[in-house]
């Protein structure tokens, strides 16, 4: 799953590039993060779009990837960095576990959001 950066978009050209590298080895998902290319609602330069790559992982898993790796960019990066972080699979276990209400579980949380492993880009 590719993360881009502020004010970038799954439309820019080095995001399409590096998802075109990418695409010779394995899957790739990209998407944009809220408020940025066709994306509604407005960012939060990194604090809630943690939720829109859990929902992009999780996404990834329902289609049958059973690993699933998360790159970002720049503001990508810092997301990928946070929801890997936030989102484990001991997390998920422990929650399934002991049946922690749907209010009481982390905002926008999804099964099958942690990512296998994280790669996080800066310049």
């Amino acid at each position: 799953v590719v993360a881009h950066g502020f004010t970038g978009s799954v439309d820019r050209p080095a995001v399409r590039r590096a998802a075109r590298v990418f695409s010779q080895r394995a899957a790739v998902i990209t998407f944009s993060f809220r408020g940025h290319g066709r994306s509604g609602g407005r960012s939060t330069v990194g604090d809630r779009e943690v939720l829109d790559l859990a929902a992009a992982v999780a996404w990834a898993r329902t289609l049958g990837h059973v690993r699933v790796v998360t790159v970002g960019f720049s503001m990508g990066g810092s997301v990928v960095l946070r929801h890997g972080a936030l989102y484990t699979e001991e997390s998920e276990a422990r929650d399934a576990s002991v049946r922690v209400p749907v209010r009481e579980r982390r905002m926008g949380e999804h099964l099958g959001a942690h990512s296998d492993a994280v790669v996080a880009v800066s310049s």
